[in-house]
C-alpha cells in the first residue's frame, strides 16, 4: 500500500489529496497546523459562525483551506496570474489552461453558485486601451468570487467529503522536521512515516520552515522578489465602473522615475480593510469581501515589486525589517494616512482623517494616524505615489486627497525550492507545491501546482 503525506491543507494540498484519493490502495494523510473548519463562537464578533478573518484579537486558527481562502476567496482563472503557470506546466499554454479549469471545477463541485465575473470583450478592450495610454497594462481575466463569508462553508464541505473518501487529516499537527527517509516529526514529538511520497505545501505560513528543511536536506533554493506596499481605500463609487468590468482588476504600472513595477492586487469592492497579526510579532493589513455584507468603500493593495541582489538577497529579512519599523511606529497597530498628508510631508492626525470623505472600514481605535514615509524607503514611497497617480488617469478619483493608505502591506515570497518539471526535489518521492515553496502566489496557481505534483505521483504508481 503506497503511503502519501501532504503537508498543508491549503489549495495545493487539498487539490493534491482530491486527485490522489482515487489511486487504488493509496493511504493519504494530510497534516495541518490549524484546526478543522467549524461553526464556533467568535470572540471578536460575538457571533456563532464559521471562522472568517476578522482581527488579531481572535486567536482561533482555522488552517484547513489556507490563508487566501479566508480572505476574499477570489479565483483568478488566468495562466499569468499567481505565477507563470505556462512555465509551471512545462511550457504548454494548453496544459496550463486545462489545469486552471481543473481547479475551477474542483471548487464549483462544492458550490455551483460561485459567481462568475467574465469581462465583456468590448469593455475590456476599451479599458485596456485607456490603460495603455496611461502607461499601464490591464490584464482582463475570468474570475469567480467565493466571498469571505462563504469560503469557510465551502472548505468545510471539501474537508468532510475528502474524509468520507478516505483521506486522513491530522489537524493541529505542526510539522517540525522532514527526515532523509521521508519521515515527519511534529512539534509534539510525534513521528510519522517513513512515507513513500511527500508533498510539502505549507503555504506562506510555513515558507521559512520549508526553506530551512530543504537546506538541511541538501536541496537548493533561491530567493524571490518581495512585494511591499499599502492598502488603498476609496469610496466605492470611485471603483464601481472598473469593478463592474472586472471584479478584481489587475493593473501593472511601471513608474516614471525608477521604472519599477507597481501592481494592484486583492481588490475588495464594497469590502472591508482588516488587520493581521503575524507570528513574528509584526502586524499588517489585508482586505476582505463578502457576498452579502457591503460597505461604502472599496479597498485594494498597491504593491511595489522589489528584487534584491548581493549583499542582501534575503527578501524576507528586508520585508520583515520594514514591517518591524511600521509596527513600532504604529504602536502595534497599522498606520493610516491620507494621501493629501503624505503628499504634503505631514503626519495624519485623527482631526485630519475626519476631514476625509472616506470613512475607514476599521475602527479608529484599531489604527494609528501617522506618516508611512517614516517606515518605508523613499524609493518605494515614490513608486507607490507615482503608481497611484498614473492609475488616476484610468480610475479618476483614486488618487484624491481623501484617499486613505494603510501600512504595512507586505506580501512575502518564499524561497523557490529547486525541483524538476514534475515538482520533485533531488530526494526521490519528495515533492513541493504552492506558495510556501516559492512556486506560486494565489489560490488557483497553488492548486495547479498541487495537481502537477499529484499527477506525477500517480504516474509513478500507475505508469
Amino acid at each position: 500500500m503506497p503511503t502519501i503525506a501532504i503537508i498543508g491543507a491549503g489549495p495545493a494540498g487539498l487539490l493534491a489529496a482530491d486527485y490522489l484519493v482515487d489511486v487504488k490502495n493509496a493511504k493519504i494523510t494530510v497534516f495541518d497546523a490549524g484546526t478543522e473548519p467549524m461553526k464556533r463562537h467568535c470572540p471578536v464578533s460575538d457571533k456563532f459562525h464559521y471562522c472568517v478573518k476578522c482581527k488579531p484579537a481572535c486567536n482561533i486558527m482555522c488552517g484547513i483551506g489556507g490563508a487566501g481562502m479566508y480572505s476574499s476567496g477570489i479565483l483568478n482563472m488566468h495562466p499569468k496570474i499567481g505565477g507563470d503557470l505556462v512555465e509551471l506546466a512545462g511550457g504548454s499554454e494548453d496544459r496550463a489552461l486545462d489545469l486552471v479549469l481543473a481547479v475551477e471545477e474542483f471548487f464549483m463541485r462544492y458550490d455551483g453558485s460561485i459567481k462568475l465575473f467574465n469581462p465583456d470583450p468590448a469593455q475590456a478592450r476599451e479599458l485596456k486601451r485607456l490603460s495603455s495610454a496611461a502607461g499601464i497594462e490591464f490584464i482582463p481575466i475570468r474570475q469567480r468570487l467565493m466571498g469571505s463569508d462563504n469560503t469557510p462553508r465551502i472548505i468545510d464541505q471539501i474537508y468532510h467529503d475528502q474524509m468520507k473518501r478516505g483521506v486522513e487529516f491530522k489537524i493541529n499537527h505542526l510539522i517540525k522536521k522532514i527526515t532523509q527517509d521521508k519521515s515527519l516529526e511534529t512539534n509534539k514529538g510525534d513521528r510519522f512515516g517513513p512515507f513513500d511520497f511527500i508533498i510539502a505545501a505549507p503555504g506562506r505560513f510555513g515558507m521559512i520552515w520549508l526553506s530551512g528543511e530543504a537546506e538541511k536536506l541538501g536541496i537548493e533554493s533561491t530567493y524571490e522578489s518581495i512585494d511591499i506596499g499599502v492598502r488603498v481605500e476609496v469610496k466605492a463609487e470611485i471603483m464601481e465602473e472598473i469593478c463592474a468590468i472586472q471584479r478584481d482588476p489587475k493593473f501593472h504600472v511601471f513608474t516614471k522615475t525608477h521604472d519599477d513595477q507597481v501592481r494592484t492586487f486583492c481588490t475588495n469592492h464594497e469590502g472591508y480593510v482588516v488587520l493581521e497579526a503575524y507570528n513574528d510579532g509584526t502586524i499588517g493589513v489585508n482586505g476582505v469581501s463578502f457576498v452579502d455584507k457591503k460597505s461604502a468603500n472599496t479597498n485594494f493593495a498597491l504593491l511595489n515589486r522589489v528584487n534584491l541582489t548581493a549583499p542582501l538577497e534575503d527578501s524576507t529579512k528586508f520585508g520583515k525589517a520594514i514591517a518591524d519599523i511600521a509596527t513600532l511606529l504604529g504602536g502595534g497597530k497599522p498606520i493610516i494616512q491620507r494621501l493629501r498628508d503624505l503628499r504634503r510631508g505631514a503626519r495624519s492626525t485623527l482631526k485630519r482623517l475626519r476631514k476625509s470623505n472616506v470613512i475607514p472600514t476599521i475602527s479608529y481605535d484599531a489604527i494609528t494616524p501617522g506618516d508611512i514615509s517614516l517606515a518605508y524607503p523613499h524609493r518605494i514611497m515614490m513608486n507607490l505615489v507615482e503608481g497611484l497617480e498614473q492609475l488616476d488617469k484610468v480610475i479618476p478619483g483614486v488618487a484624491s486627497d481623501s484617499t486613505l493608505l494603510y501600512a504595512p502591506e507586505v506580501k512575502y515570497s518564499a524561497k523557490k525550492i529547486k525541483t524538476n518539471a514534475q515538482l520533485e526535489t533531488k530526494i526521490s518521492g519528495f515533492y513541493v507545491a504552492g506558495d510556501g515553496a516559492g512556486l506560486t502566489r494565489g489560490i488557483v496557481a497553488a492548486g495547479v501546482s498541487g495537481l502537477i505534483a499529484a499527477r506525477a505521483i500517480k504516474n509513478k504508481l500507475n505508469p
